[in-house]
């Protein structure tokens, strides 16, 4: 059987480490990027079934990446769920 695949993009390490540990246990395979260049490049190397995306990020901020998703007919339909913790 295949696990579902998803990429966690978020650079606060203890949410980072929170959602995959939570996400792994409940049986789905997951990855992780800390900024828009590393998503941007695991996005075009393994197919996801979703994508969880910070809005705040160093360098690429989320609305950029979803942008450069969006854009690729090859990942536009991905489902992308944008995580926020601002005030």
């Amino acid at each position: 059987m295949n696990k579902e695949s998803i990429l966690i993009v978020e650079d606060d390490k203890f949410l980072r480490e929170l959602m995959s540990r939570k996400l792994n246990n409940s049986g789905f395979s997951v990855e992780v990027a800390i900024d828009g260049k590393e998503a941007l490049k695991k996005i075009k190397e393994k197919k996801y079934e979703i994508i969880l995306l910070d809005l705040v990020l160093p360098g690429m901020d989320g609305f950029e990446i979803l942008g450069e998703i969006k854009k690729d007919n090859e990942t536009k339909n991905i489902p992308v769920i944008i995580l926020s913790n601002l005030g």
